[in-house]
């Protein structure tokens, strides 16, 4: 398999069908643009993008917090999985973790999404509370897995 070259971007309104399009082929109960465009209007939210090429391969929106970062919505499309389009995504926000700055990054994963819980281990992040009842348009728990500074740092020492 080709290695592919992946690039950072923000995500921008241009952005949008293809962000729509993965989020709709991802989830059981996809965001509406409508939703997308109220996250992103937070103060502390931020939206990126995957692109290789010009094509949008994966999307986060997270919101920055005063000790942590929660990503709040994220995706692969599904004919980039398993190719390093999430890990990059994810290494990038594990970057933002610093002993001065914040010190973990969250994530809920709905009890159902398997493929999240599984990804998310594999990348050293930890379960560390279900939330029952954590969803309004379903009745699913909440896995919640963080991610923090000592454990990214570990990780670059055995690198």
């Amino acid at each position: 398999m080709t290695p592919l070259n992946f690039e950072l971007c923000w995500l921008m309104r241009r952005d949008m069908d293809e962000v729509l399009a993965i989020e709709r082929h991802s989830f059981q109960y996809p965001w509406t643009e409508a939703e997308f465009l109220c996250a992103l209007r937070q103060r502390n939210a931020i939206g990126k993008v995957v692109h290789v090429g010009v094509r949008v391969v994966a999307y986060a929106i997270y919101e920055l917090r005063r000790d942590e970062i929660e990503i709040v919505n994220f995706a692969v499309a599904p004919e980039f999985r398993r190719r390093g389009a999430g890990r990059f995504l994810v290494g990038t926000l594990a970057e933002k973790c610093g002993p001065q700055r914040r010190r973990r990054i969250v994530c809920n994963v709905c009890e159902t999404n398997l493929v999240g819980h599984l990804f998310l281990r594999a990348c050293g992040w930890r379960c560390v509370k279900v939330e029952r009842d954590a969803y309004e348009d379903c009745d699913q728990a909440a896995y919640v897995f963080e991610l923090r500074h000592r454990d990214v740092a570990q990780r670059r020492l055995l690198s």
